[in-house]
Formats: structure tokens, C-alpha cells, sequence
């Protein structure tokens, strides 16, 4: 319950913060806190004391969660209108679908091939958050962008454009 307390308090000030310095630097700010994090959390929770482990727990889902606070406005600023809901849920869920689904599995598994030590785990979960940094540090920042944009039919993200049928040159 305390980690839960802490995971609301999370995503409030990760999308408090990420509107005054932007969502770039706020989701990397939580992207390195919960690496750093990830590194001490098994350890800490190896000791089976209660205080220390409801702190780990509390500030490992607190900057997740930090994260969350920050990413539906993120994925919505990344959208222009007319794409925006299908983007941002194709965004979310995809990354779900590919990283999260197996997780547990691939989690079970590594603690297997490892003897029950969980640094196969750690390690995957590193790979995963640094992907997922440098995703954030090569992304544009969109706080403050135009929420009413809409891409001209035919245009594709990347700015190449689509020749409707009918309007190709034959050669």
C-alpha cells in the first residue's frame, strides 16, 4: 500500500514536472532513476527488512509511475489529430505486447538459467530501459506543440507523400 501511495504521488509530479521542463527531460529523468534504482532493488529487498524494502518498493514505482504521469500526453503531443488515437494506442500497446507480455516468462526463465540470482533479470530490464532512453533522448520534444495539427491526406510521418490512384504519371 505504501508503494501504491507513492506511485500516485509518481505519476502526479512526473506530468507536473514534465509540463514545466518538457517531456523529454522529465521522462529521462525517471528513465535514469529507475535504472539506477533497478540496480540496488533486489539487494534491498534481499534483506527482508521492512522499512528499507518498503522504501525500494515505494521509489521504484514511484518513478515508474513517474513515467506514466508523463506518457499519455507525450504519445498524444507525438500524433497529429487525425492519426492521434490510433498512434498513440498502436505506440503503447505494441510496446506492451513486445516487451511486457513476455516478461514474466522470460523472467521465470532467467532466474532458472541463473541459479535464482536476479541479475539475468536485471540485466534485461537495463537493456529494455536504456532502449527506451536513448528512444527518449533522440526524440523531439512536443510540449507545446499545435494539439490541433492534422497531417494533409496522403502524408506519411516521415513527410514522403502518398500519388492517390489515378493521379500517377504513366510513363
Amino acid at each position: 500500500m505504501g508503494a501504491n501511495v507513492c506511485a500516485i504521488a509518481g505519476a502526479l509530479a512526473g506530468g507536473m514536472l514534465s509540463d514545466k521542463i518538457g517531456r523529454k527531460k522529465a521522462l529521462a529523468i525517471g528513465s535514469i532513476a529507475t535504472l539506477l534504482i533497478l540496480f540496488v532493488y533486489f539487494q534491498i529487498l534481499d534483506t527482508k527488512s521492512f522499512l528499507p524494502m518498503l522504501a525500494i518498493m515505494g521509489l521504484f514505482l514511484g518513478f515508474t509511475q513517474f513515467q506514466s504521469g508523463i506518457q499519455p500526453v507525450a504519445f498524444a503531443e507525438a500524433f497529429p489529430t487525425n492519426v492521434r488515437y490510433s498512434g498513440s494506442a498502436l505506440a503503447y500497446t505494441g510496446a506492451n505486447l513486445i516487451a511486457g507480455g513476455p516478461m514474466p516468462v522470460v523472467a521465470v526463465w532467467l532466474l532458472q538459467v541463473c541459479n535464482g540470482s536476479p541479475w539475468g533479470v536485471v540485466a534485461v530490464c537495463a537493456v529494455f530501459n536504456l532502449i527506451s532512453l536513448a528512444m527518449i533522448l533522440t526524440a523531439p520534444e512536443t510540449r507545446g506543440i499545435d494539439m490541433n495539427r492534422t497531417d494533409a491526406p496522403g502524408v506519411i510521418a516521415d513527410g514522403a507523400r502518398f500519388m492517390p490512384i489515378g493521379t500517377r504519371k504513366s510513363h
